[in-house]
Parts: C-alpha cells; sequence; structure tokens
C-alpha cells in the first residue's frame, strides 16, 4: 500500500526534473529507499507524500547535475539528496508551514499550484481543465509562489501572507 500510494508522488517529482524516463524512475526508486531507510517517519499521509516528493526531486537534480557534468567532462558533483540527516520532525514542521500559507491563498491560486507541482500538469494543461488562457494560468502560478516566498521570509506571526492572496 504505502509503495503504491508514494510511487506516483515520487515518479511526478522526477519527471518534472528528468526528461528520461529510466533517470526518473531510478530517481523515484532511490526517494522510496531512503523513505524506507527511515526510522523516524512522519505519520500522515500528506506529511509522507510531502517528504518522498522532495526526496525525489532532489536525487533527480543530482542526477540531471551528473549527467551534465559528464556532458561537459567535469569531474564528480556533490548530491542534494541529503533526507537521511533531515529528521521527521522538521519535515512535518514544514509541511505543516506550507499548509498554513497554502490555506491563506485564493482557493484558484491553490488548486493551480496542487494541480502544477503535485500533479505535474502544464500550463495548457491547466488553461483547458480551468478554461482559462494560459498566460493568466503562468500569472497566477507565479503571483501563488511569490505569495509564499513573501510569507516563508515573514517572522509568520500574522495569520495571512504579506501580500494579498486576491490581488489579480
Amino acid at each position: 500500500m504505502v509503495f503504491t500510494r508514494l510511487w506516483p508522488v515520487a515518479l511526478r517529482a522526477a519527471t518534472q526534473v528528468l526528461k528520461q524516463h529510466s533517470d526518473a524512475e531510478d530517481a523515484a526508486a532511490t526517494a522510496l529507499s531512503e523513505l524506507i531507510k527511515r526510522s523516524d517517519l512522519p505519520d500522515t499521509w500528506p506529511t509522507l507524500e510531502a517528504y518522498v516528493a522532495v526526496i525525489a526531486r532532489r536525487r533527480a537534480i543530482s542526477l540531471l547535475r551528473e549527467h551534465t557534468a559528464k556532458k561537459r567532462g567535469g569531474g564528480a558533483v556533490l548530491p542534494l539528496d541529503h533526507a537521511e540527516q533531515i529528521p521527521a520532525s522538521t519535515v512535518a514542521r514544514h509541511a505543516l508551514d506550507l499548509t498554513t500559507a497554502l490555506d491563506q491563498l485564493d482557493p484558484l491560486r491553490r488548486s493551480l499550484l496542487e494541480e502544477h507541482f503535485l500533479e505535474g500538469l502544464t500550463s495548457e494543461e491547466l488553461s483547458k481543465r480551468h478554461r482559462l488562457n494560459p498566460a493568466t494560468i503562468r500569472s497566477h502560478l507565479h503571483r501563488a509562489v511569490q505569495t509564499l516566498r513573501e510569507w516563508a521570509k515573514s517572522d509568520r506571526v500574522e495569520t495571512k501572507p504579506p501580500s494579498s492572496a486576491t490581488n489579480p
């Protein structure tokens, strides 16, 4: 059950970085194997999914960097997947922070963010689904990410992100 639920999340995260499907599968498999090695795993599905997505994305970026270095004739690169060094409590705290920030976003922007980053849909696919122009979709995504960045930089005493999430 764990594999069945987490494999698509890991594969989606890796596929967003890597063009070769076999490389994305390697990154996803590595992410799941790293997750299995952990003894202090989060106990909720959304936190586990976020955790495996981060591990898979980091491994995918590391693979991409390795491939790029090989093409350029360069040497070794440092991996980004340091999952074994991150305590599950830290991951859970960051997941709660992100959930709090996402809750403050306009429902459309939150939906677009989730569909783009978690489901891996492109702006063209989102435009068909939401019947909006692809440029409008990209604008909403950009502004939502910008709002989350501003919120992350703030002291988080406020309940709302610093910039209004309802601005067009």
